[in-house]
């Protein structure tokens, strides 16, 4: 208007320019179509068969004819489980070569998608599998024919499916709140692993939260096959199926206890999520306390469980005591020196969890009670208490290994899964052999004592070791032979008196 030029007022232009590469432009389209539809088609592989094999014969009549064969009732829950799960994998195998095959045809010079990525994703569909093909095999059996067998189906396929296809809104992806999320997690990882950004914690989260899940879905199929009255027609309330009765002392059975960590670690990952913003100091007592030794308790107490029987509260002998004080002393070193100098972690990982031990700069003994005794008390009632007496049925070994294994897991870290498995096993090896879990909480508090005091007052001698050097040969081989002597001292002790119902056949107490 006053013969300024056309465009005198706009400063500068804003001209969009998308500078994502090919691949992940590609991976951004497919990774919000394939979760929903890889997962959908899983989920309609094991919908169909779960009711023929358990509404479709009783409607049939030989629901019956199988009861009175002379097979177990873990073997049909066994053979139904995995026809109705190969044939939900197979579904899953089939979709994913067609899907495949059908990106690489329909664009082959601008989808060009790693054909790993199509092999991840089928691994990745098979924890989801196994939970679809065990809970749908449980609410199939309620039912009387296959019309009513649909019908109980559709309100856990209903929220599965919305699970799946919420993964196709831009704004969810994999983050901590999803990792845990049954049936998310998968779907959400599927599509990080197109878009290229699965952290590995993440990743291991994920893995971890799903196998958790189909394990609890097993349980239930399991339990409810154990009740013939179900499987012929009639009916029962949730809580005689689930057993959830009060208990007149005695020791849970792995099933509980199982199930007991399963939701104990769905708890701690959430609450310790919802208590982020707290200080270090005061995240690590509330989890501890609340989310490991609270639960603990109050299943113990609630279901009516014998605290003695079930917590390993006895009194060790001095020789059970004397060899978990040295292998508390010296499994540190020789478990370190050892997995470590084969799979060592990154440098930043060490880095800040030695910064984490510290609780951001608290005084020495507020960290050795939060970071040393705390765990050792909480930790071991819920694994070499709880969880160890449901799984001790089984034999030793199954009941040292699993629950050395679920404390490698329960950690959370990949990187932390080899050490934290070799301390459970030796922490299992003492309950095995005192029949408590003091000498277990001792080795425990004394193993996390020496690292904590280490990374505090950072000696002079050790001060590679702390800033993250390997241990030197030496000092593994003596800290291997003290620990080879805690456990022949381990070995030669026994429990003080055996309670009512056990023998000392293997030094260990039995429930009933």
């Amino acid at each position: 208007a006053r013969g300024l030029p056309e465009g005198f007022s706009i400063a500068y232009d804003v001209v969009p320019r998308d500078v994502a590469e090919d691949s992940r432009k590609v991976g951004q389209i497919l990774g919000s179509m394939m979760p929903m539809m890889l997962i959908l088609m899983s989920l309609l592989g094991s919908f169909l068969p779960a009711i023929d094999l358990t509404a479709g014969e009783k409607e049939r009549g030989t629901m019956q004819t199988l009861l009175c064969a002379p097979v177990r009732s873990i073997e049909i829950i066994s053979g139904k489980f995995l026809a109705v799960w190969i044939i939900s994998l197979l579904t899953a195998l089939g979709n994913v070569v067609s899907l495949s095959l059908t990106v690489s045809r329909m664009l082959p010079d601008v989808m060009v998608v790693d054909p790993w990525i199509f092999a991840l994703t089928f691994a990745l569909l098979v924890p989801v599998t196994l939970l679809f093909s065990a809970l749908f095999l449980a609410l199939a059996v309620f039912a009387k024919d296959f019309k009513d067998g649909q019908n109980a189906l559709m309100p856990a396929y209903l929220p599965l499916s919305l699970l799946a296809g919420i993964t196709a809104l831009p704004v969810v992806e994999l983050n901590p709140w999803t990792a845990y999320a049954p049936v998310l997690n998968i779907a959400v990882l599927i599509k990080a692993l197109f878009v290229g950004e699965a952290p590995v914690d993440l990743l291991f989260t994920a893995l971890l939260s799903s196998a958790l899940y189909a394990c609890l879905a097993l349980l239930f199929a399991a339990r409810v096959f154990e009740r013939e009255n179900v499987l012929l027609g009639g009916q029962e309330s949730a809580r005689a199926v689930l057993g959830l009765r009060r208990r007149a002392g005695g020791a849970p059975s792995a099933g509980f206890s199982l199930a007991a960590f399963a939701g104990v670690q769905v708890l701690f990952f959430y609450g310790s999520l919802l208590i982020a913003r707290a200080s270090v100091a005061v995240q690590l007592a509330v989890s501890q306390v609340g989310f490991f030794l609270a639960p603990t308790l109050a299943l113990v107490a609630g279901f009516g469980y014998s605290p003695r029987a079930t917590l390993g509260l006895r009194r060790p002998s001095v020789r059970g005591l004397a060899g978990a004080l040295l292998l508390g002393a010296s499994a540190w070193a020789a478990i370190g020196g050892t997995v470590l100098r084969w799979f060592p972690p990154p440098e930043p990982f060490v880095r800040e969890l030695g910064e984490l031990v510290l609780l951001g700069g608290q005084p020495y003994l507020v960290v050795l009670l939060l970071v040393a005794v705390t765990p050792a008390v909480c930790e071991e009632l819920l694994f070499r208490g709880l969880v160890y007496a449901g799984l001790r049925r089984a034999g030793p070994a199954v009941a040292i290994g699993v629950s050395a294994l679920l404390f490698g897991l329960a950690h959370g870290s990949v990187y932390r899964l080899l050490p934290t498995l070799s301390l459970g096993l030796v922490l299992g090896y003492a309950r095995h052999r005192t029949g408590s879990v003091l000498p277990g909480a001792l080795l425990h508090a004394l193993n996390n004592g020496l690292a904590v005091s280490l990374l505090y007052f950072k000696p002079p001698s050790v001060q590679g070791i702390v800033e993250g050097e390997l241990l030197p040969w030496s000092v593994t081989a003596a800290a291997a032979v003290v620990s080879l002597a805690g456990l022949l001292l381990l070995r030669s002790a026994s429990p003080r008196a055996p309670e009512e119902g056990e023998h000392r056949g293997d030094g260990e107490p039995r429930g009933p």
